[in-house]
């Protein structure tokens, strides 16, 4: 059977499966970064319906920031995500309910990797199922000290441990080259914050563009890349930000003494 990817339907139906919040602060609002919270509990942060389509309107409003550098995705509370609300996958067991949930989840994951901004995925505690699929989306992974990380789907992750899922701690996180950092439990959004502000040093639009660059490197054919490249380059060749730079003393010859 057939079924009609209307986000429309789909949003309406979700919602009604109320629980937990997905929401941006924007404490950091003035310095181009914002944070995705995840933010439900009593489930220890598992996605319901309502929440799914909270996480879609906020990468929707985040496509629309101009002046975004960077966005940071984490858990509110005692972890990160722990993935699906079991309570809304019982309720919503049929085929129909099967397509509406991974449209909308891939929506937003394709959604969120698109944007042009440094992303950042904070996590810690249990980290399981499809929290863990999230947390892969993020350009850059940051693993708390005390995160335990159930890795079933993701690029990142070996034939291995998709035939044989398990937990991972930081560490092992860490030196299979899935996150790139450890921070500490206690210290650890200050610490992200401290990582992430070294990308940022450069104005908004050089960010935004090489993030465009990047990401369509990985997703377009190379004729395609090329050319979005070009117009990319356009944009800002000859502008204010290039001008500036073109004014700086840059040294290209090392100095022998």
């Amino acid at each position: 059977m057939e079924f009609i990817e209307d986000f429309n339907e789909i949003e309406l139906h979700m919602s009604k499966f109320v629980g937990g919040e997905v929401f941006i602060s924007k404490e950091y609002w003035s310095e181009g970064i914002a944070i995705i919270y995840i933010n439900y509990p009593e489930k220890k942060n598992a996605m319901s319906g309502k929440m799914m389509v909270d996480f879609r309107k906020a990468i929707k409003e985040l496509e629309n920031w101009p002046d975004g550098k960077a966005v940071i995705l984490t858990g509110l509370n005692e972890n990160f995500c722990s993935g699906g609300d079991l309570a809304y996958t019982r309720k919503c067991s049929s085929k129909k309910d099967g397509f509406y949930l991974s449209s909308i989840m891939q929506d937003v994951l394709k959604r969120y990797r698109k944007l042009p901004m440094v992303t950042v995925s904070l996590i810690h505690g249990p980290t399981l199922g499809g929290g863990a699929e999230i947390a892969v989306f993020s350009d850059f992974i940051l693993a708390a000290d005390n995160v335990k990380l159930v890795q079933l789907l993701g690029e990142r992750k070996s034939l291995d441990l998709l035939l044989n899922p398990r937990l991972l701690d930081a560490n092992k996180s860490f030196e299979m080259g899935l996150a790139t950092k450890i921070v500490s439990t206690e210290d650890k959004l200050n610490e992200t914050m401290d990582f992430l502000r070294q990308y940022l040093k450069l104005d908004t639009v050089v960010i935004q563009n090489f993030k465009k660059a990047v990401y369509s490197a990985t997703t377009e054919n190379f004729d395609e890349s090329i050319n979005i490249e070009r117009r990319l380059l356009c944009n800002v060749y000859g502008g204010p930000v290039h001008c500036q730079a073109l004014k700086e003393k840059i040294n290209h010859v090392k100095n022998k003494n």
